[in-house]
């Protein structure tokens, strides 16, 4: 059990990584958004260094403050119980910092002239952005792994489908009957036709790299899944066989983690993370896009990804009590549906 002081130290630590990555999001949104204006104006070389060199110059002029105003004021607003939520939290902390830069620091300075010139453009713009990232990613600024408790006894999906755990198909209680924290294992056979298109195919040789979705176009391909707990967490693992005709078998490797509720991460490989909301209708399992993120240093990073790769969903429909039909798919917004699997299969034990 942790002891108070640890208790403390570890939320320290957590205000502290959510502000510095609240800050760091906030000077990358406005820097892009300026490079783009760059770039249609004509300036693409002006625009690349915007992006590159922008939020060094943003960070090397306010990070000290940040530190000794920001930080401490957000660790305030939590401790003194201003605030408790963790987005309110850093509003507060960021807010302090922006204000000292622009009214206090120049004053204390040397040179207050050419710093001001040069900082109030950056934090302004940083304070802009932070107004702006809270829809781009998704809500929370960053999510620890492992917030919701579970029970070891039930199965690991219970406590995320709720009360809707009893209402589930035979088929689909089998499909999620493992326990957390266990050695359950639990195999689907089945077969799936995969699709996809341009523009998402262009990237086949960085998502294979990063042991993503297969990139492939097919029909009637064999898979194998096999859903396996983890002995010493509460991840739920999907491990798929792809067996391709012309290919040597593809594995697409994943595991699920409640974070609370309904709501699941999904991780890949290097961490690169699906957020979705599972749910049942009466009628089938779906999984609704919640946004992409990143596990870094045992946080989900949000990453504002959707605009470019397109929403995820997914769902899964009863057939008898141990075959299931199954549809994933990503729609972009511009392109259209640009990647699909669907098939069915077996719950074989």
């Amino acid at each position: 059990m942790n002891s108070p002081p640890l208790k403390v130290a570890k939320k320290c630590v957590d205000i502290f990584i959510g502000l510095l990555v609240t800050y760091l999001k906030s000077i990358f949104i406005v820097c892009v958004f300026f490079a783009v204006i760059v770039a249609l104006l004509g300036g693409f070389a002006q625009a690349g260094a915007l992006v590159v060199f922008a939020p060094i110059m943003s960070i090397m002029f306010s990070i000290k403050s940040l530190l000794i105003v920001g930080y401490p004021a957000a660790l305030a607003l939590y401790f003194f119980k201003i605030k408790q939520k963790l987005w309110w939290v850093l509003v507060g902390g960021i807010t302090a910092q922006v204000a000292y830069f622009l009214f206090m620091h120049p004053l204390l300075a040397s040179e207050e002239g050419i710093n001001l010139l040069l900082a109030m453009p950056a934090m302004i713009g940083m304070l802009t952005g932070f107004m702006l990232q809270k829809r781009l990613f998704n809500d929370m600024p960053l999510i620890k792994e492992g917030y919701n408790p579970v029970s070891k006894e039930n199965p690991t999906f219970k406590s995320i489908f709720g009360d809707s755990w009893d209402e589930l198909p035979p088929v689909m209680k089998a499909h999620y009957a493992n326990r957390p924290y266990s050695d359950d294992e639990t195999v689907a056979e089945g077969a799936l036709d995969v699709m996809c298109k341009s523009p998402l195919s262009w990237l086949a040789p960085i998502m294979k790299l990063l042991g993503q979705i297969p990139p492939a176009n097919e029909t009637g391909v064999p898979v194998s899944v096999q859903f396996k707990s983890d002995k010493d967490s509460k991840a739920f693992h999907f491990v798929r066989t792809f067996n391709f005709k012309q290919n040597k078998p593809y594995v697409f490797h994943s595991r699920m983690v409640q974070i609370k509720g309904n709501e699941v991460i999904e991780i890949m490989r290097f961490g690169l993370s699906w957020r979705l909301l599972y749910s049942w209708d009466g009628e089938k399992v779906v999984l609704a896009h919640k946004g992409y993120a990143l596990l870094a240093f045992g946080h989900f990073i949000p990453l504002p990804l959707t605009l470019l790769m397109g929403k995820g969903y997914a769902e899964e429909i009863a057939v008898d009590d141990k075959t299931f039909d199954m549809v994933t798919h990503i729609t972009h917004p511009w392109w259209g549906k640009v990647y699909e699997y669907k098939g069915r299969f077996e719950v074989m034990g």
